[in-house]
């Protein structure tokens, strides 16, 4: 599992009480810098990393991870499984009640993987629930997501039955798709399930007390909350930067206006590192990309001359120090089944290496089936930042060089404004960053599939799509890495996607605090372990 534990961690912001002589402590809080306010906390359907952030410190599994990134009992106090690792039983803390004053029962966690496994939810993450027996069946339509393997023996037994043995089972229960449900009180919020503060109840160390459109949002310690994680700070802050703030989130983290804040190679430089520490992850892969619906992206020898024109070492030797080149597509921090991208047993193989003489006969080839006979004017889509335009400046220059080719760049101020601009299809290149929301393998090749909505490249092939089908299933490390391999190179060698440099996201925090442990995908900062630092 890729957890850290972070030691003197978050600078907060004390609140003033007065204390008779008791000897306790002022409570504290702490305020935490999103990307995107959210827009739906409901467990099975949260995405965003801001909505898993959310979830995470309001709800609670069967099983939660630690302060020292153990995988331990939670709203379950103990299992049993069966001797073949197919059937598992867990017996419910008795204790635990939701925030609205409703005993939690095993009842709430089959509606809520039964939801997950129904279609017409479009829960985002269900490859984590399909090694449940007939879950497969129930997303694809054949049978009633009532009919999975999910059971409730009495109010606090809950059974949950496996197609296939998976070692990764138990650690997979602390994804907030399987968070439970209370069906009578969805039920009550008539399709408005998580999507304010008043269609929301839920049973972890932290509870929703604020959520407004355009402020702060405020998470408050539990006190209908009896488990074993009671939360440390008394309220934890979401904030968003204000449109008419000026200032860089390096700055505001300098000035302590903010306390922690996910941070990207763009804010590194900017970075006190005498007040603030720094915990990098290389879970971002920078890599060109051909729309395929393009005229250029439709004719394969070309993309192969642009691909064979690039001294991708030339590149990565310029690169500074923050980045890395990619010797593949799959960037090296992300993970399945509790190992890293970097320690599966894969070989990238790429067809095509740099080779500029064969580069500039086949893109002088290739421009005779191109009406006029000419290369149309293209640019190449970026976010606007001086290390991306950089690197790219380099490649194209070699495209002038190598290929006689003049290409330009077009940037776009904001993330939100480049990925809008991938969803309209009106452009031939562009600079991507490739990422996961939730650190999963899986999960990053899925976007390459036909069906998915982040395929804005128009890549399409059957076989990509079973061997990614077949990973979701796979629990065997030797068999997953070799379809990891296949499904990588599937994609490189279509010569569409050229992966330039991996980038690290890091997360920035000050020395006040000690005792928070984080994953660094999908919003799995745990703020309940927050504790003051000692003197």
């Amino acid at each position: 599992m890729f957890y850290k534990r972070i030691f003197s961690v978050l600078l907060v912001a004390f609140l003033l009480v007065t204390t008779s002589g008791c000897g306790n402590k002022a409570p504290y809080t702490a305020t935490y810098e999103i990307d995107k306010l959210p827009t739906n906390i409901d467990p099975q359907l949260a995405s965003s990393e801001s909505e898993l952030l959310i979830v995470r410190n309001i709800f609670e599994g069967l099983l939660r991870v630690d302060s020292d990134g153990n995988v331990v009992m939670c709203a379950a106090e103990r299992y049993e499984a069966s001797d073949d690792s197919k059937t598992y039983t867990f017996y419910l803390n008795e204790s635990l009640e939701w925030s609205n004053g409703t005993k939690l029962t095993a009842n709430d966690f089959v509606f809520a993987l039964q939801r997950a496994s129904d279609p017409k939810t479009k829960s985002p993450f269900t490859d984590l629930i399909t090694p449940i027996s007939g879950v497969n069946q129930a997303l694809s339509g054949k049978i009633s997501s009532k009919s999975i393997g999910v059971t409730a023996i009495d109010n606090y037994t809950l059974q949950i039955k496996l197609d296939t043995k998976s070692d990764t089972f138990l650690e997979s229960l602390t994804n907030t798709i399987y968070m439970p449900c209370n069906k009578e009180f969805f039920n009550k919020c008539g399709g408005k399930y998580g999507l304010d503060r008043n269609n929301i109840i839920s049973n972890g160390s932290f509870e929703l007390t604020t959520w407004k459109a355009d402020s702060a949002i405020k998470l408050s310690k539990s006190e209908s909350y009896h488990g074993e994680f009671s939360a440390l700070p008394a309220a934890v802050y979401l904030t968003i930067k204000d449109d008419k703030d000026t200032t860089t989130r390096a700055e505001r983290l300098n000035k302590n206006d903010i306390n922690m804040a996910k941070v990207d190679f763009s804010t590194l430089d900017a970075i006190n590192e005498t007040t603030i520490n720094l915990c990098k992850f290389k879970n971002t892969t920078y890599a060109l990309v051909f729309n395929k619906e393009s005229t250029v992206g439709k004719i394969k020898d070309l993309t192969i001359a642009f691909n064979q024109a690039i001294d991708l070492e030339k590149v990565g030797n310029s690169l500074p120090d923050i980045f890395s080149a990619s010797n593949g597509l799959i960037p090296p921090d992300l993970s399945i089944n509790g190992i890293t991208a970097k320690e599966l047993d894969k070989t990238v193989s790429r067809l095509y290496g740099h080779s500029p003489e064969t580069a500039r006969e086949l893109f002088l080839r290739s421009l005779k089936s191109i009406p006029n006979k000419t290369l149309p004017n293209f640019s190449v889509l970026c976010v606007d930042d001086s290390y991306i335009k950089s690197t790219l400046t380099q490649i194209i220059s070699g495209w002038q060089q190598v290929l006689g080719a003049y290409v330009n760049i077009e940037t776009v101020s904001s993330m939100e404004a480049f990925i809008k601009a991938l969803k309209s299809g009106n452009y031939t290149a562009a600079f991507v960053p490739l990422s996961s929301s939730n650190g999963n393998v899986t999960t990053f090749l899925k976007q390459f599939t036909s069906d998915s909505v982040q395929n804005y490249y128009n890549f399409s092939d059957k076989n990509y799509d079973s061997i990614v089908t077949e990973i979701s299933t796979c629990s065997d490390i030797t068999q997953l890495s070799q379809l990891i391999n296949n499904a990588e190179n599937l994609l490189l060698n279509d010569t569409f996607i050229i992966p330039v440099f991996s980038s690290p996201t890091a997360f920035a925090y000050s020395s006040t605090f000690s005792d928070v442990s984080f994953f660094p995908f999908g919003g799995s900062i745990d703020f309940a372990y927050i504790s003051l630092t000692k003197k």
